[in-house]
């Protein structure tokens, strides 16, 4: 039977959520895209603990409720090394829990190099105007509004996140999801993209 625990953690409080079961034989963690949050894999995480996994998650900063303020949406530490810290925080607090099981961890998948770079050229031209601050829909369009392309006619805007018109719906609707993204939070999320994607020589250290 899935119990579900909730506390925050970490030097930036961040909120973290457990769906534990007695006995799993391995602890699951889950790394939550842009612009959502962690309990929206509710149901994926129970259906993971039928297989007898354990599932924990948190929300980064300026996602779901690690925000404190309604502008926090948004809004990251200006480099990615301090998200990743984040995950490896709470990696080490549930093994310390859990020391004799596999721990596995699932995130997003990432884009095109070339389209990458370019979007991170865009983005220090839109910061050198702006500010890290300033939330840019044209940059929004050209990131997720990209997906929905692929999926012309749209009936709405997130069309490309299921082929279920329910869960599209019901992740617009929510409060967490309203957002447009900072400019230094697409500048992190290029940047630790271009770096795991091994092609990233001259950026990490920019703040």
């Amino acid at each position: 039977m899935t119990e579900v625990r909730m506390w925050n953690f970490g030097e930036r409080n961040n909120h973290a959520v457990m769906w534990t079961i007695p006995h799993p034989k391995a602890v699951l963690q889950i790394v939550h895209g842009m612009i959502e949050h962690i309990e929206r894999y509710d149901e994926f995480a129970r259906f993971a603990n039928q297989a007898g996994y354990l599932v924990v998650g948190h929300d980064h900063v300026g996602h779901g409720n690690t925000v404190v303020e309604p502008a926090d949406y948004g809004h990251f530490p200006k480099d990615w090394q301090t998200l990743v810290a984040d995950v490896h925080t709470l990696q080490v607090e549930v093994k310390q829990k859990y020391p004799n099981i596999p721990y596995i961890i699932m995130g997003t998948g990432q884009q095109l190099r070339l389209q990458t770079w370019t979007a991170i050229g865009l983005t220090r031209i839109l910061r050198a105007i702006h500010g890290e601050k300033y939330r840019s829909k044209f940059l929004e369009q050209m990131s997720t509004g990209m997906f929905n392309r692929s999926f012309s006619p749209n009936r709405t805007k997130a069309d490309w996140l299921s082929r279920d018109e329910a869960e599209v719906d019901k992740y617009l609707a929510h409060e967490h999801h309203k957002f447009t993204p900072t400019l230094n939070m697409y500048h992190s999320l290029f940047t630790f993209s271009m770096k795991i994607g091994g092609n990233l020589p001259t950026l990490v250290g920019e703040g």
